[in-house]
């Protein structure tokens, strides 16, 4: 019996609108760590991390991205990964809940914001994620990531009037 091949992470390709694009990352990163056990194949740690990183809009040709909101040398996956593992953007890892609280598109920007439940207890977090459809080369046409921004931290839950980093 042969096996077939490990499925790839998803990519951004000019077949996904706005909304499947959006809805692709969230979901990667609900998933991060998850194992395909009925399969028998196994995805990679951090691969919901990974379709994120796919998905970013960085130069890496530019020193600095403010993709974070901030800014920061990007331009390798671990440097990308370290972020996403801090404590203000970890609850979006393995998140047991998501709900979304607005989606805005014109023309080629798209806006979204999230409010998260992180799987460590009862903290929460609400992030605001931009897309803009590329124009010529390679990905013309596709949407990717320009930011992915943590508008609020509450490490003891939605109650929690803190904004901490712990």
């Amino acid at each position: 019996m042969q096996r077939s091949a490990a499925p790839r992470p998803l990519r951004p390709c000019l077949e996904l609108s706005a909304e499947q694009a959006f809805e692709a990352q969230w979901e990667a990163l609900e998933k991060n760590d998850e194992r395909q056990l009925e399969t028998g194949l196994e995805t990679s740690a951090d691969s919901g991390v990974e379709v994120l990183f796919a998905f970013a809009l960085l130069d890496l040709y530019l020193p600095r991205s403010t993709y974070f909101g901030y800014s920061a040398d990007l331009g390798q996956f671990e440097r990308f990964r370290r972020v996403l593992h801090s404590p203000r953007y970890r609850c979006l890892l393995s998140h047991v809940e998501r709900r979304v609280l607005s989606t805005v598109t014109e023309d080629a920007q798209a806006w979204q914001r999230v409010r998260v439940k992180g799987a460590r207890g009862q903290e929460t977090g609400e992030f605001s994620m931009a897309l803009k459809r590329q124009l010529g080369g390679l990905k013309d046409g596709v949407w990717m990531t320009a930011s992915l921004r943590c508008d609020a931290y509450h490490p003891w839950g939605p109650d929690d009037k803190s904004d901490a980093d712990e």
